[in-house]
């Protein structure tokens, strides 16, 4: 895995790639009830078209799933990782 996260900050930047206590709790789901909290393996935060590119074709190669994000105040569960 730490293949996969030197890939993500080539990427995106070592700033913009969290892991582990660093990703703050709210990226665990949204403001849904039922489902079950989990946090991501890796928060990465690219700032560019060609960077969410690369942080996806990374993803696919690494075969890891990805789970987009917006506010996270949805209440059905759809940004838990």
């Amino acid at each position: 895995m730490a293949d996969t996260e030197a890939l993500l900050a080539s990427a995106v930047g070592p700033r913009h790639v969290l892991t582990g206590v660093a990703v703050p709790r709210e990226y665990a789901g949204d403001e849904s009830l039922s489902a079950v909290r989990q946090a991501p393996a890796y928060l990465v935060r690219p700032a560019a078209t060609g960077e969410v590119a690369d942080v996806l074709r990374i993803a696919a190669e690494a075969r890891l799933p990805v789970t987009a994000r917006g506010s996270g105040t949805g209440m059905s569960g759809a940004c838990v990782p």
